[in-house]
């Protein structure tokens, strides 16, 4: 089985996002997830990818103040979607990564 998530489909999900006029509220469910593993990570529930990446911020800021983000890169575990986030937490430049998933948001399809 191969999986792919079409770069097509995540441009118009964006392009669709910026069009809506009014959409629910983005939430996050991080009952137990602190965002340290892929076992642990926070789980992004929103309307459409911007909403998303407003959530992952939002968490990454509220965790830790004095971030710096360095990248990103989503990857599909057992049919699941993760935003990788890498992050330097400290002024040594110290890089730790934040799992986030976002299998609600973008979804497998087997071709």
């Amino acid at each position: 089985m191969q999986y792919r998530i079409s770069a097509f489909a995540l441009l118009a999900a964006i392009m669709v996002s910026g069009c809506m006029t009014s959409s629910p509220p983005p939430r996050i469910d991080a009952i137990k997830a602190d965002g340290k593993s892929i076992q642990t990570a926070v789980p992004i529930v929103a309307a459409n990818a911007v909403h998303g990446h407003q959530l992952e911020e939002g968490f990454i800021k509220a965790t830790y103040p004095s971030m710096d983000r360095r990248g990103s890169s989503l990857v599909v575990v057992e049919d699941k979607v993760y935003d990788l986030v890498d992050i330097s937490v400290d002024e040594a430049a110290q890089t730790q990564r934040v799992y986030f998933d976002v299998s609600d948001i973008y979804a497998i399809r087997e071709y």
